[in-house]
Protein backbone atom coordinates (compact mmCIF):
# COMPACT_ATOMS: atom_id res chain seq x y z
CA UNK A 1 0.00 0.00 0.00
CA UNK A 2 1.44 3.42 -0.95
CA UNK A 3 2.22 5.92 1.79
CA UNK A 4 1.21 9.58 1.90
CA UNK A 5 4.10 11.83 0.80
CA UNK A 6 5.98 13.82 3.42
CA UNK A 7 5.89 16.98 1.30
CA UNK A 8 3.20 18.72 -0.74
CA UNK A 9 3.15 17.56 -4.38
CA UNK A 10 4.64 20.36 -6.55
CA UNK A 11 1.51 21.04 -8.60
CA UNK A 12 -0.65 21.27 -5.47
CA UNK A 13 1.93 23.53 -3.81
CA UNK A 14 1.72 25.96 -6.75
CA UNK A 15 -2.09 26.01 -6.58
CA UNK A 16 -2.06 26.69 -2.83
CA UNK A 17 0.62 29.37 -3.13
CA UNK A 18 -1.48 31.04 -5.81
CA UNK A 19 -4.67 31.14 -3.71
CA UNK A 20 -2.70 32.22 -0.62
CA UNK A 21 -1.35 35.17 -2.59
CA UNK A 22 -4.82 36.74 -2.63
CA UNK A 23 -5.37 39.59 -0.23
CA UNK A 24 -8.18 37.69 1.48
CA UNK A 25 -8.70 33.96 1.35
CA UNK A 26 -10.39 31.57 3.70
CA UNK A 27 -10.60 27.87 4.48
CA UNK A 28 -13.26 27.34 1.79
CA UNK A 29 -10.93 28.81 -0.85
CA UNK A 30 -8.16 26.41 0.16
CA UNK A 31 -10.57 23.48 0.25
CA UNK A 32 -11.79 24.35 -3.26
CA UNK A 33 -8.24 24.13 -4.62
CA UNK A 34 -7.50 20.91 -2.76
CA UNK A 35 -10.80 19.32 -3.86
CA UNK A 36 -10.17 20.22 -7.51
CA UNK A 37 -6.64 18.80 -7.27
CA UNK A 38 -7.92 15.53 -5.78
CA UNK A 39 -10.54 15.20 -8.54
CA UNK A 40 -7.95 16.03 -11.22
CA UNK A 41 -5.80 13.15 -9.99
CA UNK A 42 -8.72 10.71 -9.79
CA UNK A 43 -8.66 10.36 -6.01
CA UNK A 44 -12.01 9.06 -4.83
CA UNK A 45 -13.89 10.29 -1.78
CA UNK A 46 -13.43 7.97 1.23
CA UNK A 47 -16.65 6.39 2.50
CA UNK A 48 -16.07 7.60 6.06
CA UNK A 49 -15.20 11.22 5.26
CA UNK A 50 -16.82 13.46 7.90
CA UNK A 51 -19.07 16.28 6.73
CA UNK A 52 -19.90 19.61 8.31
CA UNK A 53 -23.10 19.21 10.33
CA UNK A 54 -23.93 22.93 9.90
CA UNK A 55 -24.92 22.46 6.23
Amino acid sequence: MPHWPQTIPPDLRRRLENIMGYRQFGPQDLWGEIREWLELHGIEVPAALPEDERR
